[in-house]
């Protein structure tokens, strides 16, 4: 007894001290922050962390903006190359007209690539997690690809009143606006030579000719830009981007061909002229959605797809990027790289390699995909770093004209739920199922971990088993909503079905354990002649105890009955958590005072100056709980723990009663760890409970005797017809049999063992 009271103490004592180290680290021993110089050449260099080369050995600057020193030797003259002029920059809107777009998309001449990415469907979802408001009754509209930054606040409840730069199609002339802009996503770099390791960024800094505009009135939106590129290359570049009114993605084609006979030098010999490789920057600054309860922030993904067309996906968060000072270089083999990209907990922004090539071009151009932090906004806090992906192209012979087909996917992380969408919000079901099967984009969702747990979750099938059941709860939540227009109700109809369909093995579960526990009540007077009698020896008590059980017709497994049938609902736990988690339905749905049913539920603003608990700067830490007061968590466990005390068996010994507080004492820790759950989930929990309890009602009752010991009724105490064993079973059991007797032979050996040379004499005479 007291050494499990010590045993308790001591891990109390353990858990206490590593939350409190782990929220007092930031406080005690703060980082140093960057040099102002050296934040600026990571910022540039995209992804190089401290101790990496300087910026400019990573993004190789335009040659004539690179000033010599004036102790430098002049080299000699070069060929002309363009150089960037001091234009603004001009947007170009695409899927903007009278026709309803599921994108909007401003494309920049400055660099040829892609601004603004808005989804007009979706709202935005704050850093506090609810609607970004910009009038009463009016919110903001989801800024997938923002092309902007914003100021950060100190305080996640004032991020609201800082304002949002406003871009629009057309010359950008206002100078806060101008100063506000990102970095374009999916702009082009350039290798000055074949065998470099880093890239020019000129072409992602000059301006781009425009060869086409979009028609507003057109179904398919496109603009075409158009660069050349001259010495040592000589070649013309054009870039089309193209937005349909009814998809989530944007088309983008890369052509690349040599320049017209005329347009050489004399002295250019094309057999001696080096190969072309272009660098893709993906997007940036994808917003995360209330970071103070959130588990899943920017994570890179890249997809592999091999010769029997089976996808795979390797993942990297922001912290795994900073730790290995960049992310590792994802190098194409026999599997090809089909796509990259920054996922959130709802949305991604993904570059797919089109299926639809031209004539003769094969999908795997793509050499490697390497994953860099591009900004910082908390030093510190290494998981709020902003991440992009970098896609590098094989080489290419420019004087054979080559077309690279690109689709830019912007949409919800789980494509199948497109499928979902009604009225002018729908989606075709033929787009949906490219999207998903034939480029693999549910990978994103539909696959395990790429560790060591996803691969052993993949060989025993749970994995499958845990994909197979959240589509499931994600079809049978629509199928619901179809009749009843309240989701927090659909999901407790969920709850019903599910604990309907349990409720055979449910009962016959708690009728077992009801007959376990009047059984073990009867021999309670000789447990605890048992434990007098063997003190401290835990070791032969558990043994005594347990042939004292299998006398009485106790099966010890039974009482893991209870466990058996947490382990059944555990498949349907992890669909709904996964459910809540990708499902863009209950995002910023509300339900009673809850305003998202994918995030707590909020009941009171209690502030972010209570420390360790709600100040900023204890993001990220165990005992970070918010600026929020939940009360469903609290809820939630109140009654998983009543249920719990309902369903316990009455303790027979003192381990026994330890046992039992030490589970309710882990409740308060569980409370803890469910206090940022989402509401829904905190729902499912609640009404399993409350169906728990109303369960227990309508079990059969057994009467006490006037011993007070339950007796059991006679259809439940029907002695077993046990089965004699034949065959592999009958000779396994025997071995069985045989290994515990000598097992029993060699303790009852080792526990007689001589300690003295006279006892070992006796021993060697004896055992001759």
């Amino acid at each position: 007894m007291q050494n499990n009271r010590t045993t308790l103490i001591a891990a109390i004592a353990c858990f206490a001290l590593f939350i409190g180290l782990q929220s007092m680290s930031n406080l005690i021993w703060p980082p140093k922050p960057l040099p102002p110089s050296q934040e600026t050449a990571i910022a540039l260099a995209g992804g190089a962390i401290v101790g990496e080369p300087p910026a400019s050995n990573l993004i190789r600057r335009s040659r004539l903006e690179e000033t010599p020193k004036p102790e430098e030797k002049k080299e000699p003259a070069k060929p002309p190359v363009a150089v960037a002029p001091k234009s603004p920059p001009e947007f170009i809107g695409l899927g903007f007209g009278p026709k309803h777009s599921h994108l909007q998309v401003l494309a920049n001449v400055i660099g040829g690539g892609i601004q603004q990415v808005v989804l007009p469907d979706f709202l935005e979802a704050n850093r506090e997690g609810l609607k970004s408001e910009v009038a009463p009754g009016e919110y903001r509209k989801l800024d997938l690809v923002p092309g902007y930054l914003r100021e950060r606040t100190r305080k996640i409840h004032e991020q609201k009143d800082v304002p949002y730069p406003d871009l629009k199609p057309g010359l950008v002339k206002d100078p806060q606006v101008l100063q506000s802009l990102a970095p374009t996503s999916y702009v082009m770099y350039h290798y000055d030579r074949p065998g470099d390791d880093f890239p020019v960024d000129l072409l992602g800094k000059i301006p781009w000719k425009v060869v086409e505009r979009p028609d507003p009135n057109a179904d398919d939106q496109k603009v075409v830009f158009e660069t050349e590129l001259l010495s040592p290359y000589y070649i013309r570049i054009r870039k089309t981007f193209t937005v349909a009114s009814g998809a989530y993605h944007i088309g983008m084609k890369i052509e690349i061909q040599r320049l017209e006979s005329e347009r050489l030098p004399k002295e250019f010999d094309a057999k001696k002229a080096p190969k072309f490789r272009y660098q893709i920057v993906g997007a940036n600054n994808l917003p995360i959605e209330g970071e103070w309860y959130v588990s899943t922030y920017r994570t890179n993904i890249v997809g592999y797809v091999d010769q029997k067309d089976r996808a795979t996906r390797v993942l990297e968060d922001a912290q795994s990027v900073r730790i290995s000072e960049g992310g590792e270089r994802r190098q194409r083999s026999s599997r090809e790289i089909r796509m990259a990209g920054t996922m959130v907990q709802y949305f991604a922004s993904i570059l797919c390699v089109d299926n639809l090539q031209v004539e003769g071009q094969a999908r795997n151009f793509i050499e490697f995909i390497r994953s860099t932090p591009i900004n910082r906004p908390i030093p510190e806090k290494s998981f709020l770093d902003d991440l992009t992906i970098r896609a590098i192209s094989e080489e290419i012979n420019p004087d054979k004209a080559t077309t690279h087909q690109y689709l830019l996917y912007h949409g919800p992380v789980k494509v199948r739920l497109l499928k979902q969408l009604e009225g002018e919000k729908a989606v075709d079901p033929d787009l949906v199922d490219r999207y998903k099967n034939t480029l693999h984009l549910e990978v994103m969702t539909d696959s395990p971990m790429p560790n060591w747990l996803g691969d052993f979750a993949s060989a025993i099938f749970w994995s499958d088993l845990v994909v197979f059941v959240t589509n499931t709860i994600h079809s049978l939540l629509h199928l619901l909503n179809l009749f009843i227009p309240v989701r927090g109700i659909c999901i407790v109809c969920v709850t019903l079905i599910v604990r309907g369909m349990l409720f055979p093995l449910s009962r016959k579960q708690t009728i077992s354990q009801q007959i376990m526990q009047a059984k073990m009540a009867r021999i309670a007077p000789e447990l605890k002649k048992l434990q007098e009698q063997f003190g401290n020896d835990f070791q032969g008590f558990n043994q005594a105890k347990t042939r004292l059980m299998l006398s009485a017709g106790i099966n010890p497994a039974t009482m893991m009955n209870g466990c058996f049938l947490v382990l059944m609902q555990m498949p349907i736990f992890m669909g709904l958590y996964y459910a809540l988690q990708e499902s863009i339905f209950f995002r910023l749905e509300p339900f009673l005072w809850i305003q998202n049913l994918g995030a707590p539920d909020m009941l009171a603003f209690w502030s972010e100056n209570i420390p360790m608990i709600s100040v900023p700067e204890g993001l990220g830490s165990g005992l970070y709980l918010g600026p929020y007061f939940n009360i469903l968590p609290i809820i939630t466990v109140s009654l998983m723990l009543f249920s719990m005390m309902k369903s316990m068996p009455t303790p027979t010994t003192d381990q026994e009663k330890m046992q039992q507080k030490t589970m309710k004492f882990m409740m308060i820790f569980m409370a803890v760890m469910f206090y940022k759950s989402p509401s829904g989930l905190c729902l499912y929990f609640m009404a399993s409970s409350i169906w728990s309890l109303i369960e227990k009602k309508f079990m059969p009752k057994f009467v006490k005797g006037e011993d007070g010991v339950p007796i059991i009724p006679e259809q439940y105490n029907k002695p077993k017809v046990k089965r004699e064993a034949s065959g592999w079973r009958k000779k396994l059991g025997d071995r069985m049999k045989e290994v515990m007797e000598q097992a029993e032979k060699q303790k009852q050996y080792q526990k007689e063992k001589p300690t003295t040379p006279a006892e070992r004499k006796n021993r060697k005479k004896k055992d001759r």
